[in-house]
Protein backbone atom coordinates (compact mmCIF):
# COMPACT_ATOMS: atom_id res chain seq x y z
CA UNK A 1 0.00 0.00 0.00
CA UNK A 2 1.97 3.14 -1.19
CA UNK A 3 0.77 6.17 1.47
CA UNK A 4 2.73 8.56 -0.19
CA UNK A 5 0.35 11.82 -1.78
CA UNK A 6 0.01 10.77 -5.71
CA UNK A 7 2.24 12.74 -8.30
CA UNK A 8 1.53 15.91 -8.99
CA UNK A 9 0.05 16.73 -5.83
CA UNK A 10 0.93 18.88 -2.73
CA UNK A 11 0.14 18.46 1.04
CA UNK A 12 -0.48 21.38 2.81
CA UNK A 13 0.44 21.64 6.48
CA UNK A 14 1.43 24.06 8.78
CA UNK A 15 2.55 26.60 8.02
CA UNK A 16 1.96 26.35 4.44
CA UNK A 17 -1.58 25.77 4.82
CA UNK A 18 -2.10 29.11 7.16
CA UNK A 19 0.23 30.95 4.34
CA UNK A 20 -2.37 29.60 1.44
CA UNK A 21 -5.50 31.08 3.36
CA UNK A 22 -4.17 34.22 3.76
CA UNK A 23 -3.58 33.85 -0.21
CA UNK A 24 -6.96 33.09 -0.73
CA UNK A 25 -8.12 35.67 1.88
CA UNK A 26 -6.27 38.67 0.13
CA UNK A 27 -7.36 37.31 -3.32
CA UNK A 28 -11.35 37.88 -1.82
CA UNK A 29 -10.77 41.09 -0.57
CA UNK A 30 -9.17 42.82 -3.68
CA UNK A 31 -11.93 40.95 -5.93
CA UNK A 32 -14.67 41.95 -3.74
CA UNK A 33 -13.06 45.07 -3.50
CA UNK A 34 -14.13 45.76 -7.08
CA UNK A 35 -17.35 44.76 -7.01
CA UNK A 36 -16.97 40.88 -8.08
CA UNK A 37 -18.91 38.02 -6.25
CA UNK A 38 -17.98 34.94 -4.82
CA UNK A 39 -18.72 31.59 -7.23
CA UNK A 40 -17.97 28.00 -6.62
CA UNK A 41 -18.84 25.43 -8.87
CA UNK A 42 -18.51 21.26 -8.98
CA UNK A 43 -15.48 19.92 -9.12
CA UNK A 44 -16.42 17.81 -11.86
CA UNK A 45 -18.02 18.96 -15.11
CA UNK A 46 -19.69 16.86 -18.00
CA UNK A 47 -16.25 16.46 -20.51
CA UNK A 48 -18.27 18.12 -23.45
CA UNK A 49 -18.40 21.53 -21.71
CA UNK A 50 -14.11 20.91 -21.91
CA UNK A 51 -14.04 19.80 -25.16
CA UNK A 52 -16.14 22.07 -26.62
CA UNK A 53 -15.11 25.20 -25.44
CA UNK A 54 -11.36 24.47 -25.06
CA UNK A 55 -11.11 22.72 -28.54
CA UNK A 56 -11.00 19.38 -29.36
CA UNK A 57 -7.48 19.52 -30.47
CA UNK A 58 -6.19 21.47 -27.61
CA UNK A 59 -3.61 20.21 -25.55
CA UNK A 60 -5.63 20.13 -22.62
CA UNK A 61 -8.52 18.04 -24.28
CA UNK A 62 -6.21 15.78 -25.59
CA UNK A 63 -4.05 14.31 -23.25
CA UNK A 64 -4.11 16.80 -19.82
CA UNK A 65 -7.99 15.81 -18.89
CA UNK A 66 -8.95 13.71 -15.89
CA UNK A 67 -11.59 11.76 -17.45
CA UNK A 68 -14.03 9.25 -16.46
CA UNK A 69 -17.39 7.76 -17.13
CA UNK A 70 -19.67 7.64 -13.88
CA UNK A 71 -21.93 4.70 -12.89
CA UNK A 72 -24.69 5.94 -14.90
CA UNK A 73 -22.18 5.70 -18.46
CA UNK A 74 -22.06 9.55 -18.44
CA UNK A 75 -18.66 11.26 -19.45
CA UNK A 76 -17.05 13.42 -16.78
CA UNK A 77 -14.00 15.51 -16.22
CA UNK A 78 -12.40 16.68 -13.17
CA UNK A 79 -12.29 20.67 -14.43
CA UNK A 80 -9.01 21.63 -16.01
CA UNK A 81 -9.93 25.27 -15.83
CA UNK A 82 -12.19 27.82 -14.55
CA UNK A 83 -13.88 29.92 -16.76
CA UNK A 84 -15.67 27.22 -18.87
CA UNK A 85 -17.52 25.95 -15.86
CA UNK A 86 -18.62 29.26 -14.45
CA UNK A 87 -19.73 30.44 -17.55
CA UNK A 88 -22.12 27.20 -17.79
CA UNK A 89 -23.35 28.46 -14.20
CA UNK A 90 -24.15 31.69 -15.51
CA UNK A 91 -25.91 30.82 -18.13
CA UNK A 92 -27.95 28.55 -16.28
CA UNK A 93 -28.71 30.76 -13.97
CA UNK A 94 -28.50 34.43 -15.82
CA UNK A 95 -32.15 35.40 -15.38
CA UNK A 96 -31.30 35.28 -11.19
CA UNK A 97 -27.51 37.01 -11.73
CA UNK A 98 -28.25 39.42 -14.21
CA UNK A 99 -25.55 41.45 -16.88
CA UNK A 100 -23.18 41.80 -16.78
CA UNK A 101 -22.46 39.79 -13.81
CA UNK A 102 -18.99 39.77 -12.34
CA UNK A 103 -17.35 36.58 -10.36
CA UNK A 104 -14.12 34.86 -8.80
CA UNK A 105 -13.57 31.98 -7.63
CA UNK A 106 -10.70 30.02 -5.88
CA UNK A 107 -10.72 26.71 -6.14
CA UNK A 108 -8.91 23.49 -7.01
CA UNK A 109 -8.29 22.65 -10.89
CA UNK A 110 -6.62 19.53 -12.39
CA UNK A 111 -4.53 18.73 -15.19
CA UNK A 112 -2.34 15.57 -16.50
CA UNK A 113 0.77 17.46 -17.10
CA UNK A 114 4.32 16.56 -16.63
CA UNK A 115 4.78 17.94 -12.89
CA UNK A 116 7.69 20.90 -12.27
CA UNK A 117 9.04 23.96 -9.99
CA UNK A 118 5.38 25.54 -9.53
CA UNK A 119 3.37 23.47 -11.64
CA UNK A 120 1.41 20.68 -10.17
CA UNK A 121 -1.56 18.27 -11.79
CA UNK A 122 -3.97 19.39 -8.72
CA UNK A 123 -3.06 23.01 -8.24
CA UNK A 124 -5.29 26.29 -6.86
CA UNK A 125 -6.49 29.42 -9.29
CA UNK A 126 -7.84 32.17 -8.89
CA UNK A 127 -9.55 33.91 -11.49
CA UNK A 128 -12.78 36.81 -12.02
CA UNK A 129 -14.68 37.06 -14.68
CA UNK A 130 -17.30 39.30 -16.32
CA UNK A 131 -20.26 37.97 -18.39
CA UNK A 132 -22.46 40.05 -20.19
CA UNK A 133 -20.40 43.24 -21.54
CA UNK A 134 -18.03 43.02 -24.44
CA UNK A 135 -16.66 46.69 -23.39
CA UNK A 136 -12.88 47.51 -22.88
CA UNK A 137 -13.23 48.75 -19.44
CA UNK A 138 -14.56 45.07 -18.48
CA UNK A 139 -11.39 43.55 -19.64
CA UNK A 140 -9.71 46.74 -18.17
CA UNK A 141 -11.01 45.70 -14.58
CA UNK A 142 -9.97 42.02 -14.40
CA UNK A 143 -6.48 42.69 -15.67
CA UNK A 144 -6.73 45.70 -13.12
CA UNK A 145 -7.78 42.85 -10.10
CA UNK A 146 -4.49 40.79 -11.20
CA UNK A 147 -2.59 43.69 -11.16
CA UNK A 148 -3.59 44.82 -7.62
CA UNK A 149 -3.34 41.04 -6.39
CA UNK A 150 -0.28 41.01 -6.99
CA UNK A 151 0.67 44.34 -5.63
CA UNK A 152 -1.01 43.85 -2.18
CA UNK A 153 1.38 40.86 -1.55
CA UNK A 154 4.27 43.14 -2.00
CA UNK A 155 5.52 41.74 -5.66
CA UNK A 156 6.75 44.24 -7.80
CA UNK A 157 8.91 42.40 -10.25
CA UNK A 158 6.50 41.61 -12.49
CA UNK A 159 5.89 42.58 -15.91
CA UNK A 160 1.85 42.58 -17.43
CA UNK A 161 1.97 41.15 -21.17
CA UNK A 162 -1.33 41.97 -23.48
CA UNK A 163 -2.48 41.53 -26.91
CA UNK A 164 -5.22 41.47 -29.11
CA UNK A 165 -6.26 38.26 -30.45
CA UNK A 166 -9.32 39.50 -32.68
CA UNK A 167 -12.27 37.90 -33.25
CA UNK A 168 -14.53 35.80 -35.74
CA UNK A 169 -14.34 38.87 -38.13
CA UNK A 170 -10.85 39.32 -38.38
CA UNK A 171 -9.33 36.45 -37.27
CA UNK A 172 -9.78 34.07 -39.98
CA UNK A 173 -7.69 36.07 -42.09
CA UNK A 174 -4.85 35.92 -40.28
CA UNK A 175 -5.33 32.57 -39.45
CA UNK A 176 -5.49 31.55 -43.03
CA UNK A 177 -1.95 33.99 -43.45
CA UNK A 178 -0.89 32.51 -40.05
CA UNK A 179 -0.84 28.36 -42.10
CA UNK A 180 0.75 29.83 -44.70
CA UNK A 181 3.99 31.72 -42.73
CA UNK A 182 4.09 28.40 -41.15
CA UNK A 183 4.17 26.10 -44.06
CA UNK A 184 6.44 27.75 -45.52
CA UNK A 185 8.96 26.82 -42.69
CA UNK A 186 7.24 23.44 -41.31
CA UNK A 187 10.86 21.85 -41.13
CA UNK A 188 11.60 24.58 -38.63
CA UNK A 189 9.22 23.47 -35.91
CA UNK A 190 8.99 20.71 -33.25
CA UNK A 191 7.53 17.63 -34.23
CA UNK A 192 3.93 18.22 -32.56
CA UNK A 193 3.11 21.44 -34.44
CA UNK A 194 4.92 19.77 -37.53
CA UNK A 195 1.25 17.45 -37.96
CA UNK A 196 -1.15 19.92 -36.46
CA UNK A 197 -0.10 23.63 -37.42
CA UNK A 198 -2.90 23.88 -39.44
CA UNK A 199 -5.76 22.77 -37.10
CA UNK A 200 -5.09 25.83 -35.20
CA UNK A 201 -1.66 27.69 -35.87
CA UNK A 202 -2.29 30.21 -33.19
CA UNK A 203 -1.14 27.41 -30.95
CA UNK A 204 2.60 27.16 -32.07
CA UNK A 205 2.17 31.03 -31.09
CA UNK A 206 1.71 29.79 -27.63
CA UNK A 207 4.44 26.92 -27.79
CA UNK A 208 6.98 27.37 -25.36
CA UNK A 209 9.75 25.34 -27.33
CA UNK A 210 13.11 27.58 -28.19
CA UNK A 211 12.25 26.11 -31.50
CA UNK A 212 9.04 27.00 -32.16
CA UNK A 213 9.48 30.35 -30.66
CA UNK A 214 12.74 31.24 -33.04
CA UNK A 215 9.99 30.75 -35.81
CA UNK A 216 7.56 32.51 -34.43
CA UNK A 217 9.10 36.09 -33.81
CA UNK A 218 8.88 36.55 -37.68
CA UNK A 219 5.58 35.58 -38.25
CA UNK A 220 2.69 38.01 -39.04
CA UNK A 221 1.58 40.30 -36.12
CA UNK A 222 -2.07 40.22 -35.50
CA UNK A 223 -2.28 43.75 -34.20
CA UNK A 224 -1.31 44.82 -37.74
CA UNK A 225 -4.78 42.91 -39.01
CA UNK A 226 -7.52 43.76 -36.47
CA UNK A 227 -10.77 44.39 -37.85
CA UNK A 228 -11.57 48.22 -36.96
CA UNK A 229 -13.65 47.27 -33.63
CA UNK A 230 -11.44 44.95 -32.66
CA UNK A 231 -8.71 47.94 -33.10
CA UNK A 232 -10.88 50.45 -31.14
CA UNK A 233 -11.06 47.88 -28.25
CA UNK A 234 -7.79 47.23 -27.99
CA UNK A 235 -7.16 51.12 -27.96
CA UNK A 236 -9.64 51.30 -25.53
CA UNK A 237 -8.33 48.45 -23.15
CA UNK A 238 -4.62 50.36 -23.50
CA UNK A 239 -6.26 53.53 -22.28
CA UNK A 240 -8.16 52.00 -19.72
CA UNK A 241 -5.44 50.56 -18.50
CA UNK A 242 -3.22 53.40 -18.40
CA UNK A 243 -5.42 55.75 -16.70
CA UNK A 244 -5.57 52.77 -14.08
CA UNK A 245 -2.05 53.08 -13.52
CA UNK A 246 -1.41 49.62 -14.42
CA UNK A 247 1.50 48.87 -16.75
CA UNK A 248 1.28 47.14 -20.32
CA UNK A 249 3.73 45.57 -22.54
CA UNK A 250 1.90 44.98 -26.08
CA UNK A 251 3.56 41.38 -27.00
CA UNK A 252 2.27 40.40 -30.46
CA UNK A 253 2.87 36.80 -29.96
CA UNK A 254 1.15 36.52 -26.96
CA UNK A 255 -1.97 34.27 -27.72
CA UNK A 256 -4.44 32.02 -25.46
CA UNK A 257 -4.55 28.21 -26.28
CA UNK A 258 -8.34 27.56 -25.76
CA UNK A 259 -10.74 28.29 -28.40
CA UNK A 260 -13.19 30.53 -26.25
CA UNK A 261 -10.92 33.59 -26.23
CA UNK A 262 -11.38 36.53 -28.22
CA UNK A 263 -9.59 40.08 -28.74
CA UNK A 264 -7.67 40.62 -25.31
CA UNK A 265 -5.18 38.51 -24.10
CA UNK A 266 -2.80 38.85 -21.34
CA UNK A 267 -0.32 37.26 -18.76
CA UNK A 268 1.86 38.51 -15.93
CA UNK A 269 5.21 37.24 -16.05
CA UNK A 270 8.06 37.59 -13.52
CA UNK A 271 11.95 36.40 -13.92
CA UNK A 272 11.56 35.80 -10.25
CA UNK A 273 9.64 32.91 -10.30
CA UNK A 274 12.42 30.87 -11.61
CA UNK A 275 14.34 31.55 -8.01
Amino acid sequence: MDLTAPRGTLDLLPPDGGRMHALYERAARVAELYGFRYVETPVFEHTELFARTSGASSDIVRKEMYSFKDRGDRDLTLRPEGTAPLMRAYLERVHDLGSPFKGYYLEHMYRYARPQAGRYREHRQFGVEVFGSTAPAADVEVITVGDRFLRSLGLRRFELQVNSIGDGACRPAYREELIAYFRARVEELRDEHRERFEENPLRVLDCKDEACRTVSAGAPRITERLCDPCREHFDGVLAGLNVAGVDAVVTPTLVRGLDYYTRTAFEFVSEALSQ
